[in-house]
């Protein structure tokens, strides 16, 4: 399955999401991109995707709080 996602820049965070099935379960995600001193980071939040409308805008304040050192 070939998919294209859609890079979005929002408040100085660079993310992508998706919808996925696994044994006839629906889950979206959220994939966020991170830059350290030295290298490039994805974090991955999901949730079932009924609950979307519920988790996304928490998924992006959580990803805005990971730092690295």
């Amino acid at each position: 399955m070939e998919q294209g996602y859609d890079l979005i820049h929002e408040d100085n965070l660079y993310y992508y999401t998706y919808d996925y099935e696994i044994n006839n379960n629906e889950y979206y995600y959220v994939s966020t991109i991170h830059k350290s001193d030295n290298a490039f980071w994805i974090c991955n939040f999901a949730c079932k995707k009924s609950d979307k409308d519920k988790y996304h805008d928490l998924f992006i304040k959580w990803a805005k709080t990971i730092k690295f050192k």
